[in-house]
């Protein structure tokens, strides 16, 4: 025994448990990872979120999948996004900004300040869209109703910066006509008139079924405040077709390709990409406020996102959505070199 414990140990073994060592670590190292990227996944699992109505006995219609945390492959794009707002606040273009992108294939997001409230100024009136799409599931004519649009009846409304086709004193319009003009062209007036035909209640149950409501209201004004994320659901649910029907969430989304607007989103994406989207506005004179949310349809792979911003120039706002939207498509969907 003496003599076999003092003989040398041959080079070759030694090279050989040096080998196995290495593979071995590498595989248990490797198995760790998978361990704890696989523990990453099931705490982002999609949670459910379901209608809560007292009308449905039986069901709990389902609106849309959500993930609770934001996805990690996003992360050296969202870097570029956080470093392009800080570069728009370093020139004095925006104060604040917010960001919010979503994939509709599995739901993964990335968020900037998405819990940022501002006001949501016109946004706003794709809930009422809804609420007129929920009242005609259940009055088949009420698109076609009508109604004139009286001068002296017109309480203030709000100074529109960016202005396209309005409807005229006088006249009268169908539901289907001040959707268009509410939702196409961000028309004040429409919009005042069509939220006449729709009660407040109606528009107010939109944000409390789709969980945004009751929507918060500043201390300092009372006006009502919403998120990049909160806002984000209202299309969500259209791109779902899960709050109302198909033929209706085609519908509003159609109105929403026709914008008017284009001196945001669409100058940040290539020429000819289809877009759905709505606007808004809001100041006080010495702060401006400038929001847009869309659904960009490119590759078979829409997605949606939401930019909403403040500053002290109106002029550089759009400049500044445009901006934030031509990095967010470079980085995520455009072509790779």
């Amino acid at each position: 025994m003496k003599h076999i414990l003092s003989r040398p140990i041959p080079a070759y073994l030694i090279l050989l448990a040096f080998t196995f060592g290495l593979l071995f670590s590498a595989f248990f190292l490797s198995d760790l990872k998978w361990v704890k990227a696989l523990k990453g996944e099931t705490c982002n699992k999609a949670s459910s979120n379901r209608l809560e109505s007292s009308e449905y006995k039986y069901t709990k219609p389902l609106l849309f999948m959500d993930r609770k945390l934001e996805a990690k492959k996003f992360k050296a794009a969202k870097d570029l996004v956080v470093e392009q707002i800080d570069a728009l606040k370093a020139t004095g273009d925006i104060e604040e900004a917010s960001v919010y992108f979503r994939e509709f294939t599995n739901g993964e997001w990335m968020g900037i300040n998405e819990e940022t409230l501002y006001h949501p100024g016109s946004l706003l009136k794709i809930a009422v869209m809804l609420a007129a799409f929920q009242k005609a599931e259940n009055d088949p004519v009420f698109l076609e109703n009508r109604a004139i649009f009286e001068e002296p009846e017109v309480p203030f409304l709000p100074t529109q910066n960016y202005i396209s086709d309005t409807i005229e004193y006088g006249k009268p319009y169908s539901v289907s006509e001040l959707l268009r003009y509410t939702i196409s062209n961000s028309d004040n007036k429409a919009y005042w008139l069509l939220s006449q035909m729709v009660e407040e209640t109606a528009i107010d149950k939109v944000y409390k079924d789709l969980g945004m409501g009751p929507l918060k209201r500043g201390e300092d004004d009372g006006r009502v405040r919403s998120n990049a994320r909160d806002y984000s659901k209202l299309l969500i649910a259209l791109y779902n077709s899960t709050y109302t029907r198909p033929k209706y969430s085609e519908y509003g989304l159609s109105l929403m390709a026709e914008s008017a607007f284009n001196r945001g989103m669409v100058k940040g994406l290539p020429a000819g990409t289809k877009l759905a989207h709505k606007f808004g506005e809001w100041d006080d004179t010495k702060t401006f406020e400038l929001h847009e949310s869309g659904i960009v349809y490119v590759d078979n792979k829409p997605y949606l996102i939401t930019i909403l911003t403040k500053g002290k120039s109106r002029e550089a706002l759009p400049k500044a959505i445009a901006t934030l939207t031509e990095v967010v498509y470079r980085e995520l969907i455009g072509p790779k070199s």
